[in-house]
């Protein structure tokens, strides 16, 4: 059974749960791909010895299996609320570039709040044996993903907007016909 659009002419950016739930998830997925991409494509382009090379890329792969995920899903499913208010807030904004840019900021911002707790995390742990301050590698690494985190969120948004968009289309394209 389908479920009727939110969508009106005063809210013409009104969203489902399950839609909501879609860019989250979509989101979640193109950071968790892109991110080791990146992090290859600098290793390959600042590494040049080959041993070095082959243990860089087995390294950011384990991290990405040991860290990357773990902490995607946790920030998807934190950061989902946050989208919610967001989107809600912009449900009666028709124009596309607004809510891109929201979506967008929200990424960027959540990568470097998560690469904060994460080293704030981490350094709670190893601050009894007097170890070095994670902080001065998660912050950077937050940085660096910052922009693959804006794109994952700003596209997880289009995504799932193009498609329930173009649903409602071809529900209301329907409609027509049967009526004529």
């Amino acid at each position: 059974m389908n479920q009727p659009s939110p969508r009106s002419l005063a809210e013409p950016m009104a969203f489902t749960d399950a839609e909501l739930v879609r860019g989250a998830i979509s989101t979640g997925v193109t950071f968790v791909l892109l991110a080791p991409v990146l992090m290859i494509v600098l290793t390959l382009a600042t590494t040049h010895d080959p041993q070095s090379l082959g243990i860089a890329i087995y390294v950011i792969l384990v991290a990405t299996f040991v860290g990357v995920i773990p902490f995607t899903l946790l920030t998807v499913v934190v950061a989902t609320p946050v989208a919610r208010a967001i989107g809600r807030a912009l449900r009666r904004e028709r124009r596309r570039w607004p809510h891109l840019l929201a979506f967008a900021g929200l990424g960027a911002v959540t990568s470097v709040l998560v690469s904060t707790v994460a080293g704030l995390l981490m350094w709670t742990a190893t601050a009894e044996q007097g170890g070095p301050i994670p902080l001065e590698f998660t912050l950077p690494f937050g940085l660096l993903l910052a922009p693959i985190a804006a794109a994952s969120s700003a596209w997880g948004w289009w995504r799932t907007s193009r498609r329930a968009l173009a649903r409602d289309a071809a529900i209301e394209a329907q409609g027509e016909e049967e009526e004529a």
